[in-house]
């Protein structure tokens, strides 16, 4: 006799998915495992999504196969989080699990998560995901066969870690739904960024075990039109505050003062993409910004973060109004693009002069590949430098033939690139740096 599993619920929260839900659901009905509960949540859409529920209700309440069932629930443009909590509320499943809608899962990921949960003796059970945006993309990993590890256990402390490696996704994963109910772990209402990232840290207060898999069973959906693709406004500063937040409840470390300095560069670099009359609109953002990277500046924090996002860190707490102006700098229309390239002083053997031969073989084959595709802008021309102290040496290694090689003492004409240049080294640390 084959024995009863335990019902699962999947809910699905929906805001203008009528091009994309179908196939989600569709994939989630596919699932090996049952019983299934999916709880639809059509939070305010304004497209054709609710007639897409009503046509998916119908066609679940009629199918003759009774072990999947489906609860539509209708809210009123509520936000992501209330949607989910919503559905929390009404599920019916021992356990539960999250998909978005425009994403899908592989026919045996539910299944795959309860096999870990139960042989692992965890609370909540994880597998990893895979990126796509055509659909060839899909059909290839729904073919694919998959080599994968055994799960990997954490205790709920230990999974603090993996939450600051990016392990921060409430989908993919399936849940206990009497921890959550003991717990009352819900969403935070008014996030749309960053709210599932807070749902799995308030998990990391019990005392759930966690189990993680390598195999990649949730598909996720690179769509351009997702939250995190979206032109930026207010609320864009809810990936911000999270991270603050997960700071304050786990406390605050080099490494989570670091991925707040790195959320607040990219909030920033959002503003900067906004056309240059739009962005006066956010100036209390801007300033925002600029005092939380001053608050999280530490000698530590900054110590973590790479040289490039070290530099931005520093020109954004001193400057944040140059450093969102320095993304509307267009180019000279009838301007060179000047590449320069540093040697070392003395290249000697250091191996730099074949780094720039080859860096300028690479450059040169790119500009011949766009001359034959057509691709290439007429008013720009490539021109390639290298700054170097032995010009006489520097030519024995047939530099002479590929670039412009200059005297380093020779180069007033460039003086402010390499001004930048030595600049960028001392705010980064570079120990190599020529600057006392």
């Amino acid at each position: 006799m084959t024995e009863k599993k335990p019902l699962i619920s999947v809910i699905v929260p929906v805001y203008n998915g009528e091009t994309y839900l179908k196939n989600c659901i569709d994939s989630i009905r596919r699932q090996t495992y049952e019983p299934l509960e999916i709880l639809l949540v059509n939070d305010g859409s304004t497209d054709g999504t609710a007639a897409v529920c009503d046509q998916i209700r119908h066609s679940m309440e009629t199918d003759s196969e009774r072990t999947r069932t489906i609860q539509v629930i209708t809210l009123g443009d509520e936000g992501v989080s209330v949607a989910r909590n919503t559905a929390l509320s009404r599920a019916n499943g021992a356990y539960i699990s999250f998909v978005d809608a425009d994403d899908r899962i592989l026919p045996d990921m539910i299944e795959h998560l309860y096999q870990n949960l139960i042989a692992t003796g965890s609370q909540i059970s994880g597998c990893s995901y895979f990126a796509w945006e055509e659909e060839n993309q899909w059909t290839e990993q729904l073919q694919k066969e998959q080599d994968y590890e055994e799960p990997v256990v954490f205790s709920a402390e230990a999974f603090r870690k993996q939450i600051f490696n990016r392990n921060s996704r409430c989908w993919s994963k399936l849940y206990d739904a009497e921890v959550l109910k003991t717990h009352q772990i819900l969403f935070d209402k008014g996030l749309t960024i960053g709210e599932d990232m807070l749902f799995l840290a308030k998990l990391t207060d019990t005392e759930a075990r966690f189990c993680e898999s390598s195999y990649q069973g949730y598909a996720y959906y690179q769509n351009q039109a997702g939250a995190m693709n979206r032109k930026f406004n207010r609320k864009t500063m809810d990936q911000i505050t999270c991270w603050k937040k997960v700071g304050d409840m786990f406390g605050r470390t080099p490494k989570s003062d670091s991925i707040v300095l790195i959320n607040t560069l990219l909030v920033l670099g959002r503003i900067a993409e906004l056309p240059a009359g739009e962005i006066s609109q956010y100036r209390e953002e801007i300033r925002y910004c600029q005092k939380v990277i001053k608050e999280y500046s530490n000698k530590d924090a900054l110590g973590l973060l790479a040289g490039g996002h070290r530099a931005k860190a520093c020109l954004a707490g001193k400057a944040p109004n140059l450093y969102v102006k320095l993304y509307h700098m267009p180019p000279h229309p009838q301007m060179s693009k000047k590449i320069l390239m540093y040697m070392h002083a003395g290249s000697g053997n250091h191996g730099c002069e074949a780094i720039v031969n080859s860096t300028c073989h690479l450059l040169v084959t790119d500009e011949e590949n766009k001359e034959q595709q057509g691709t290439v802008d007429k008013t720009e021309q490539t021109e390639l430098s290298v700054l170097t102290n032995d010009q006489t040496e520097d030519e024995r290694y047939s530099l002479g033939g590929l670039c412009n090689l200059i005297q380093e003492q020779k180069m007033q004409e460039h003086f402010l690139a390499h001004v930048l240049y030595y600049g960028y080294r001392k705010l980064t640390g570079d120990r190599e740096s020529f600057l006392a």
